[in-house]
Order: structure tokens, then C-alpha cells, then sequence
């Protein structure tokens, strides 16, 4: 028990001194081979094997002992289930501490031109100062079957020392593991941007009109109260889980044991408060990873701390016309290529151009 405590305390420091250090934007891990284990499920879900969900994370222990104090909020969870104990591989030097806003883009490795293409568009709406917002990609890493000349590493690494906006931790990148991406983005906001007001959650094929997102989180913030914690999205409600196996979304019984999900937002595009972030992280200490991770933190986690999920059609989940005219008064749209993202960013901002 002491040699676990001690590893466990030696992997939190080395952690803290990554995160400290800003100007590293890259750390050797130990091989993942070593450290790789099955994450444990329980309750509602079960461990499933390794052709079901390719998921690769660190064994994580049910009887953990809390620390003493919890960076997000004062009751900290009795029992941790999940640490997310991963190595940063690649930190941001953008300072998000108190940002009104922080965009985070859940992006594959590979996706270069797409991670530019958001830089020089709608993600350019960081880049003014007064917008007071901070756009950080979020990425995993490559399995550790990965040969070097398949690699794409040395490339990140680049990128992330040029631009500075990007996350990295080392979990596999994968569908099946967006789940730990998307709680990534809860512990860095609820950790590393306490003072921060509102994060976007968004995918890397969404078009977002930033002003309009953030005059509608304002308004929500004015009505429902400032301390008002809550999710606002394409909200679903009455589906369950689909148990056809030809499925991209197939949950076996042993996944997801119950026949239907609580309401969630549409994992495509969603924001929240920050306070929401901090309640929803702590959360996700103590209830087990479902692979689903708009149901799972949106629906399951948002559920059990009591967040609303509010509705609000602008923000959709289907392509509107690759159009400036079409998104004038719309939060977001889905399925766009770069080429879409830079057209309808050049429309919407060229007030030669008169919508009917």
C-alpha cells in the first residue's frame, strides 16, 4: 500500500512540474506498454474486452484516499473511481486563468489543416483581446503500436511550440476514448481557468459564430442567475441505448445496463459555465467512464450534481447552407469541410454583402 501511495504522489508531481513548466511544449513518457491498463467499470457498466472498446488508460483504483483539500470544490468525492491520472505530453502557453471564454476544439492528431483553418476563422475570435477568449485544441496520442515513420509526433510537437494553443495527454486517441478527452477539457478548465466564466465544447467539423454563442451565454447567465450553473446545446431527450452491434453507436447491456439515457446535449457542440465544468469534473471522479461522452457528461454526470441541460435550437447539429447569410443570427452548424469554414467565415464578415 505504501509503494502505491508513493507512485501515486510521484505521478501527481510529475504532472504539477509539466503544467508549471510553459515553456516545455513536449515531455518523454514512460513506454506506454508499461503503464497502459483497462480502466475499471462499475454500476451500470462492467470492464468489457479489448476488441469491444479500445480504450487504453491507466488502471485506476476504487479505494483511493481523498486528499485533504480538493482544488474544485470542498467535498470531495468520498471514493475515487477515476483519477484521469495522464501525462501531459504537450500543455498550452495560453494563459486562460480568467477568460470569459474558452474554446476548446476536441480534434484528432492528424488534423493539421483543420486546426489551421479554425486558427485563421471562426477561432480567430481569440485572437482579439478584447473578446477576452481562449481557443486550445484538445488531442490524445498515438498507440503504442505506432511505428516512427507513421508518427506524427515530431509534427505536433512543432505546432504546438509555434502556436501554443494545444493539449495534449497520453491516452490513445480514439472514438472510443472521446470520453477522456472531453473530461480533459473539464480538469484543465476546472483546474488551470478557475476564474474563467464560460467553456465551448466543440468538434472539429462544427462552424461556430462566437459573438452570438456569447451573447446567449450572457443572456442565460443575466436570467438564470451568475452563480447558475448549467449546459446549453441541441438537447436530446427520450432515446436510449442503441443495441444493434453494426451500430457506430452500439452500447452492449454490459456497457449501459439501463433502456434509457437522461437528457443530454448533442456532443457535436455544447457550452456551459464554468462553475458547471468544476461540478461536472468532481463528478467524474466518482461515476465510471461510459464511452458516449455527450450522454456521459452531459447526461450522466450532468444528472447526478443536478446541472440543467437548457435547449436552444441555434445551436445545430445538422449543415446549414455553406452560407455567411445563413449563420448571421445561428450559433453553429455541423459537417463542414476547411473549405466550408473559410467561405462562410469570409460572407459572414463582409458587410458589402446583404442577406435577404
Amino acid at each position: 500500500m505504501i509503494t502505491v501511495l508513493f507512485n501515486l504522489v510521484v505521478y501527481d508531481l510529475l504532472n504539477a512540474i509539466i503544467i508549471a513548466n510553459q515553456n516545455t511544449t513536449s515531455i518523454t513518457s514512460p513506454s506506454f506498454s508499461s503503464r497502459f491498463k483497462r480502466i475499471r467499470f462499475s454500476a451500470n457498466y462492467v470492464e468489457t474486452n479489448d476488441s469491444k472498446l479500445r480504450t487504453t488508460v491507466t488502471e485506476l483504483s476504487t479505494t483511493s484516499t481523498p486528499p485533504t483539500q480538493n482544488p474544485v470544490q470542498e467535498n470531495y468525492p468520498l471514493f475515487i473511481i477515476n483519477n484521469h491520472r495522464f501525462l501531459y505530453k504537450i500543455v498550452p502557453k495560453v494563459n486562460c486563468l480568467d477568460s470569459k471564454l474558452v474554446i476548446c476544439v476536441e480534434i484528432s492528431r492528424t488534423s493539421n489543416m483543420t486546426r489551421q483553418t479554425i486558427r485563421q476563422t471562426w477561432g480567430s475570435y481569440a485572437n482579439v483581446s478584447s473578446n477576452n477568449s481562449t481557443l486550445i485544441f484538445f488531442l490524445g496520442s498515438e498507440h503504442p503500436s505506432t511505428n516512427g515513420s507513421q508518427s506524427v509526433q515530431q509534427f505536433i510537437d512543432k505546432e504546438a511550440e509555434l502556436y501554443g494553443d494545444i493539449l495534449q495527454e497520453d491516452y490513445v486517441d480514439d472514438y472510443k476514448n472521446l470520453s477522456l478527452k472531453s473530461v480533459s477539457i473539464l480538469k484543465w478548465v476546472s483546474l488551470k481557468c478557475p476564474e474563467s466564466h464560460f467553456l465551448l465544447k466543440v468538434d472539429d467539423d462544427m462552424y461556430v459564430n462566437v459573438p452570438v454563442l456569447v451573447q446567449t451565454l450572457d443572456d442565460l447567465s443575466k436570467s438564470k442567475g451568475k452563480e447558475y450553473p448549467f449546459i446549453v446545446g441541441y438537447a436530446v431527450q427520450g432515446t436510449g441505448p442503441i443495441r444493434n452491434p453494426n451500430s457506430k453507436w452500439y452500447a452492449s447491456i454490459s456497457e449501459y445496463k439501463g433502456n434509457s439515457y437522461p437528457r443530454y446535449a448533442s456532443g457535436v457542440s455544447y457550452a456551459m459555465t464554468t462553475s458547471a465544468a468544476k461540478l461536472l469534473y468532481n463528478a467524474s471522479l466518482q461515476v465510471p467512464v461510459f464511452w458516449l461522452e455527450d450522454v456521459y457528461v452531459t447526461g450522466i454526470l450532468a444528472e447526478k450534481v443536478k446541472v440543467e441541460v437548457i435547449h436552444n435550437p441555434l445551436i445545430n447539429i445538422g449543415k446549414h447552407e455553406v452560407s455567411g447569410c445563413h449563420f448571421r443570427n445561428k450559433i453553429s452548424g455541423h459537417h463542414y469541410s476547411a473549405s466550408d469554414m473559410e467561405s462562410i467565415y469570409k460572407e459572414l464578415y463582409n458587410t458589402t454583402i446583404k442577406c435577404n
